[in-house]
């Protein structure tokens, strides 16, 4: 029995786990977001849709390797996703793998970041995965305008503020050079996009609408005289606005 279109299961496996993942999959078989599944040895025995036009993949591509091989390192270093990862160790304990962000690579080699949600199906009475089911959406644009920020931030930080050329320094205006005052509601708008949230997390975070948001940082760019978001965080940053990320105190 097919268990759903843009999913590939090995026929040796399928006897084994069919019964418990066939209801999880047809609640996400329409899901916009990449699923894979994983057996208790990180073996790829599912691969859906979602996960082929995300990452490049076709199930033929991957069914049968080893999660870690698919999921790569791209060479930052900080790639969780290896043999006998953290996820497996919380799982076979029994216990609920935190949701994860990682760095990976397409089939092509362009670099990506993930955002990974993992669900597991114990084997009958026991607390060992049957299988693990990894839920992952593309993050990359929010991660990289966070890393940018970041660096950004860090270059910035030995650099005086405005006015502080003074005899006593005082703490920048939001009204310096050619920028006007903001919003409560704006400077909230301003600190989320320093956390490198897109339009629709700026919204979902604000409880307002896409449009409202949208209109927000529209004026935020007019205001600050910036051209693009991360302009808008640097000038932010310098007229102390906003605090550099990882710098709340």
């Amino acid at each position: 029995m097919p268990l759903g279109v843009g999913w590939l299961y090995p026929t040796q496996e399928r006897g084994r786990v069919q019964p418990a993942v066939a209801t999880l999959l047809q609640q996400l078989e329409n899901t916009e977001d990449g699923v894979f599944a994983v057996d208790a040895h990180q073996r790829i025995i599912l691969w859906s849709k979602g996960a082929e036009r995300i990452l490049g993949y076709a199930p033929a591509d991957v069914v049968g390797r080893r999660c870690f091989e698919v999921i790569e390192d791209p060479g930052h270093g900080n790639n969780p996703c290896q043999a006998d990862c953290n996820v497996l160790f919380v799982t076979k304990k029994g216990g609920i793998p935190p949701t994860q962000t990682t760095p990976t690579k397409t089939k092509s080699g362009r670099d990506f970041w993930l955002n990974i949600t993992h669900i597991t199906i114990p084997e009958a009475n026991s607390r060992q995965p049957q299988a693990i089911v990894h839920i992952f959406r593309d993050v990359t644009e929010q991660a990289q305008a966070q890393d940018l920020v970041a660096r950004l931030a860090h270059y910035m930080h030995g650099l005086p503020k405005q006015g502080a050329a003074s005899a006593q320094p005082q703490a920048a205006s939001p009204t310096t050079e050619n920028s006007l005052a903001l919003t409560p509601r704006e400077l909230e708008v301003l600190r989320c996009l320093a956390d490198g949230l897109g339009t629709s997390e700026i919204a979902d975070r604000m409880v307002i609408s896409v449009s409202t948001a949208r209109n927000h940082i529209q004026s935020i760019l007019d205001k600050l005289g910036a051209h693009s978001r991360t302009e808008a965080v640097m000038a932010g940053i310098r007229q102390g606005l906003i605090k550099p990320p990882g710098n709340a105190k």
